[in-house]
């Protein structure tokens, strides 16, 4: 069986074709050369480097500029790693026009839309079809349905309650397609209101995000030390830190909640900092608001972005992670904080999991500003107990319920049963 793996947003899916393989699976990766975004970036999940916030600005970062990277790293990609190039609209709209029974659905939604969308994305299909079946994360659903192979949604949030809605050519593409998947793999339960939305319900499995426990682990706070730099160092010296990865953004972060919270705490003690990324669309809203509140001298944004090496890193050197407050579900940064032994202060609705887990994740819930900050509170004045006992069960937790070992069978067993292999 050749499995392919596409839309590498997060890395989730180069995580897990190296999973697939690890196993012993012809598995390959996908790549969309047009997609230079830097999580989406293989490298970025095996090196360790930093890239200015500047260098997000549009244009910036072009696939020569990741081509350099791999040079200047030595970093020699894998060779199932597969990239594909998108061909001209112009020809590919040719193309279609001369296999329009073949092609009706796409060149029907390019007129309704009036969008040249549909017709941008012939590699990506023709390379599809070498495939018995495919792990669709993103819009991997249109092209694995334009391709007519088999496929497995695995959403990562926007693809599934978002796009699916949106009345364009994107939108109609992706909502039509989701419905032809054979499966789609349920990570968050809250999932299951816009697939019942879709009328798709059925197609649901729930199977966690599977994280490697050999490659998220707690280091040594000294060895993260000297990996981050003495600057930084000096800063949080004798100071209980939090960090904050997630973008900045009051919306779907709630990052303005932690900056009100964290205020409160700095009236009730003076040795803690907090750790901010330095990047989103709300960043100068939070360093405003950092001004307003008096959070200069306890507070850090970062003027650059981490690959996965170094977030490791951070997790390793601070005492709490704090993620985000609007959403309700964990993602991949408290995943990856827990599988490093760091206790997570987030917005979780921990009943929704029930039905899945045995055990509730050991996650420190808090929603409101007034929340968060006895979260913080307790967890700062509580150091051993929270820290040591939370961030311990955290790792625990996550390796039972996100590890390799049970749920890789159930996603293999997925795929054969897309073929009619599994008995």
């Amino acid at each position: 069986m050749k499995i392919a793996v596409f839309d590498n947003l997060a890395n989730n899916a180069y995580s897990l074709t190296k999973i697939f393989r690890k196993y012993g699976y012809e598995a390959d990766l996908l790549l969309d050369i047009s997609d230079t975004y830097p999580m989406s970036q293989p490298i970025w999940d095996d090196c360790d480097f930093i890239i200015s916030t500047d260098l997000l600005e549009d244009g910036k970062l072009t696939h020569v500029y990741w081509r350099g990277k791999c040079v200047g790293l030595k970093w020699e990609r894998p060779r199932w790693i597969k990239e594909t190039i998108r061909t001209a609209k112009i020809k590919s709209l040719f193309k279609l026009l001369r296999h329009t029974h073949d092609h009706l659905h796409l060149i029907k939604t390019a007129i309704e839309h009036r969008s040249l969308f549909p017709c941008s994305y012939e590699q990506i299909t023709d390379a599809m079809k070498e495939y018995d079946v495919i792990i669709a994360f993103g819009l991997g659903p249109i092209y694995a349905f334009s391709a007519d192979v088999p496929f497995i949604h695995y959403p990562y949030g926007g693809d599934l309650t978002l796009i699916p809605f949106q009345t364009n050519a994107i939108g109609s593409l992706q909502k039509g397609a989701v419905r032809h998947a054979k499966y789609i793999i349920v990570g968050d339960p809250g999932y299951l209101v816009y697939l019942k939305k879709l009328e798709i319900e059925s197609k649901a499995v729930f199977l966690p995000f599977m994280i490697d426990p050999d490659v998220y682990k707690p280091i040594p706070k000294n060895g993260a030390a000297d990996a981050l730099g003495p600057d930084l160092i000096d800063r949080i010296q004798n100071k209980f830190t939090f960090f904050v990865p997630s973008r900045q953004d009051f919306c779907w972060k709630g990052s303005d909640k932690i900056l009100i919270a964290f205020s409160k705490l700095i009236q009730q003690r003076s040795d803690i900092f907090m750790i901010l990324s330095g990047w989103g669309k709300d960043l100068e809203k939070s360093k405003k608001m950092v001004d307003q509140l008096n959070l200069v001298d306890h507070t850090l944004f970062l003027p650059y972005i981490m690959s996965k090496k170094k977030l490791i890193n951070f997790y390793s050197l601070v005492d709490v992670v704090i993620d985000q407050f609007n959403l309700g579900a964990y993602g991949t940064s408290t995943m990856e904080a827990m599988a490093c032994g760091k206790p997570v202060i987030m917005n979780c609705d921990i009943s929704r999991y029930a039905p899945y887990f045995k055990e509730l994740p050991p996650i420190l819930t808090a929603r409101s500003v007034d929340e968060i900050y006895s979260q913080m509170l307790k967890v700062s004045e509580n150091e051993y107990d929270i820290c040591g006992q939370t961030g311990k069960k955290s790792r625990e937790w996550i390796m039972e319920y996100h590890g390799t070992k049970n749920n890789f069978d159930k996603l293999m067993k997925l795929c054969q049963e897309c073929l009619g292999q599994h008995k």
